[in-house]
């Protein structure tokens, strides 16, 4: 991954973590460092792929697919319904890591929807101040800088914050 970033070796170290994910012992690290670099070349097709093939459960294949296609409001739906299953323990042997990509993918399928309400809620719930100032940024500028002000002392060297000041 850090040869692919930094040095442009981009198809090589794909080969290379592609052939480092088929074993048991590195298969995990490699296939997050190949999540990663897919995404990097927008490489969406593969990278979607990677994460059904990596997925344990049905809501998130499902929901993956209907991402992949552009069904982005069905693909919030069915990532709500699974974090909602996920929690109330319905869906059972659970990762950390598809509870974490669940998340972050209904965060992507709100954002391309424009619904940034519900992300500003979300984002005041979970503490989130990134998310809180780029919500505040499409919303209302006033809600912006007090969210600016409030912040400033708790995180100063975000470059994200900076970007926004």
């Amino acid at each position: 991954r850090f040869l692919g970033k930094n040095f442009n070796l981009w198809h090589t170290c794909l080969a290379l973590l592609e052939a480092q994910a088929t074993n048991p012992i590195t298969a995990e690290a490699a296939s997050n460092a190949l999540g990663e670099l897919y995404q990097l070349l927008s490489e969406d097709d593969l990278y979607y792929g990677l994460c059904r093939k990596r997925s344990q459960s049905d809501f998130s294949k499902a929901a993956l697919t209907f991402e992949q296609h552009g069904k982005w409001m069905r693909a919030q739906d069915v990532f709500y319904t699974g974090m909602n299953k996920g929690l109330t323990g319905v869906v059972k042997n659970l990762s950390k890591q598809e509870v974490s990509m669940w998340e972050d993918h209904l965060i992507l399928c709100a954002k391309r929807l424009s619904n940034w309400e519900l992300l500003s809620k979300y984002a005041e719930q979970t503490s989130n101040v990134e998310l809180l100032l780029e919500c505040a940024w499409k919303l209302d500028w006033t809600v912006m800088k007090d969210v600016l002000n409030k912040y400033r002392q708790s995180s100063p060297d975000s470059i994200q914050l900076r970007i926004y000041q």
